[in-house]
């Protein structure tokens, strides 16, 4: 294949016919490489399996095997401007994909399978590399991929102006991962049963539109989204469903948070040391804890819906005249103690929160609450049990030590 490759003129489009052929597979110059077949290469030694250093080169239709088990290690490897990969099957445990300093290509339909074990624990994720690893690339736009038990699915790092789209990340670490960049755009993907769906660290004007966070619930960090140190972001759209924490922001700043569906967490929000962010327009539905504010100020709450609220809407604005009050009693209590978490909803702890209800003046308030949601509830096989039902367990659970040993008197 190599030979093929170095006999070519710039331009040119070659044929490879269906064979395992031997990396590392070097480019250099403008190509078109499609396959006649079942076409593969196989990863050996130290350098990437296929390396292309070169501008306008298409790529389509390989499949690519790396049994190195390293880490470290990457698969393939591109550098330079306008490039388009498309249709390539990559199997791996190092890092399937990586951009260095290449800007202006298209990744389409790129599939990345690793070697973590979902059943492992999150410790097999760190023995992993990416599946997409961007570092120093522009304005590239990757659509259609599917990564599966790798680390990160996409990692974007001092890269801008990149477009994530209609990909679906499965079982890994963190589903999108976006550090030190700006203007990143990700819509319409899929975050199922990872670590953390969107993790946008250190990041500005980044746009999360139109995704499912699905089942990031099994780690004590999962969340849906973490926006951290970030700002001048969009979050718009999305369906934020069955995570230990629906979306969480940290020390972030000016955000707009709407139209959202955030149903079936643990936690729907969660804001600490954050302040101007704005949230209006969500959704908030069967969520175990609605909202909760830590060392927050400035955020303004508005137009939500939450099913747990009583309103009174007079004038038929379809806005409640009662504001809607987040209560963070048993977030706070549970935070010091985990193990109360198994009192939720008990009557012990309503008469608690009621004890103290007195300053309600730092609780997330929304002023004019929306009477019904803003999205007809979704109906899916990914769906979770209601709040409703999860307070019936919990409470069970609480009940069965009452009635096996009585009451004990302190």
């Amino acid at each position: 294949m190599q030979s093929m490759i170095d006999r070519a003129k710039p331009g040119e489009t070659i044929v490879v016919p269906s064979d395992l052929y031997e990396g590392p597979i070097v480019i250099t110059k403008s190509l078109t490489i499609k396959p006649e077949g079942d076409v593969r290469i196989a990863a050996k030694g130290e350098q990437p399996a296929l390396l292309i250093h070169a501008s306008q080169v298409e790529v389509s239709g390989l499949t690519i095997i790396d049994p190195r088990n390293n880490p470290e290690q990457v698969v393939v490897l591109l550098k330079g401007f306008n490039n388009k990969l498309r249709n390539l099957k990559i199997s791996t445990r190092g890092i399937g994909l990586k951009l260095e300093g290449a800007s202006g290509s298209i990744l389409e339909d790129i599939r990345i399978e690793g070697t973590a074990d979902p059943q492992a624990g999150d410790t097999s994720f760190m023995n992993q590399g990416n599946g997409i690893d961007l570092f120093d690339s522009h304005d590239n736009v990757i659509r259609g991929a599917f990564l599966l038990g790798v680390q990160d699915g996409i990692y974007l790092e001092k890269s801008h102006r990149n477009e994530i789209a209609d990909s679906r990340v499965e079982n890994s670490r963190y589903a999108i991962h976006v550090m030190y960049a700006e203007d990143t755009d990700i819509r319409r993907n899929e975050s199922v049963r990872n670590v953390t769906g969107a993790m946008v660290m250190e990041a500005d004007r980044t746009e999360i539109n139109g995704n499912r966070f699905i089942k990031s619930s099994d780690n004590v960090h999962s969340q849906g989204i973490l926006l951290y140190e970030a700002a001048n972001s969009v979050v718009t759209g999305n369906r934020i469903e069955g995570n230990r924490v629906g979306l969480y922001v940290e020390q972030s700043a000016s955000n707009d948070i709407s139209d959202n569906q955030l149903l079936h967490n643990f936690v729907g929000a969660q804001l600490s040391s954050s302040e101007n962010n704005r949230l209006f327009r969500n959704d908030f539905i069967s969520n175990v804890i609605q909202v909760q504010a830590e060392d927050s100020h400035n955020n303004q709450l508005r137009e939500n819906f939450w099913d747990d609220h009583q309103g009174i809407d007079f004038s038929g604005s379809g806005r409640s005249d009662l504001p809607y009050k987040a209560d963070p009693f048993f977030l706070t209590v549970t935070n010091a103690i985990p193990s109360l978490q198994i009192l939720f909803n008990a009557p012990g702890m309503f008469v608690l929160e009621s004890m103290f209800q007195n300053d309600t003046g730092n609780w997330m308030t929304d002023e004019s609450p929306l009477m019904r949601p803003v999205h007809p509830p979704p109906s899916s096989d990914e769906s979770q049990p209601s709040a409703l039902w999860v307070s019936c367990i919990l409470f069970l659970a609480g009940a069965v030590p009452f009635f096996r040993k009585g009451v004990k008197r302190i």
